[in-house]
């Protein structure tokens, strides 16, 4: 499995792994002009199995949540010791789980609404 890089790029910016708590890491951004650490980024590595994008395969890997699961399953703290402690907090929740969880599970164990296997249905608001 390909697991995240220790380091990545995004305009303006360098991604430098701190640590990392079971599926929990933690990255410092730093600016590429001055070097210095502009925030830290805390997030639930996720994991697919593989798949066919167009003529090509992809091997099962790892990667981070997209941009609209920001705030459930990745953060951006300003202080290091901030970060420490929500990447302990998501990884004692994920800990909980006896296998690993799927990314809507994981959404479900962070927000505290996971109810097991079972699926939570609708109720239904019958007609007037």
């Amino acid at each position: 499995m390909k697991a995240l890089p220790q380091t990545y790029r995004r305009p303006g910016y360098i991604f430098r792994l701190v640590e990392r708590i079971c599926n929990v890491v933690i990255y410092a951004q730093h600016d590429i002009d001055t070097c210095d650490i502009h925030c830290y980024e805390v997030f639930v590595v996720l994991q697919h199995n593989g798949y066919v994008k167009g003529k090509n395969y992809i091997e099962p890997g790892e990667y981070k949540p997209s941009t609209t699961m920001w705030g459930k399953l990745a953060f951006s703290p300003s202080t290091l010791e901030k970060a420490k402690e929500r990447a302990s907090q998501l990884a004692k929740k994920l800990e909980m789980q006896s296998q690993v969880p799927s990314r809507r599970q994981i959404s479900k164990i962070i927000q505290g609404t996971y109810k097991g296997d079972g699926v939570k249905k609708k109720a239904k608001i019958p007609r007037t």
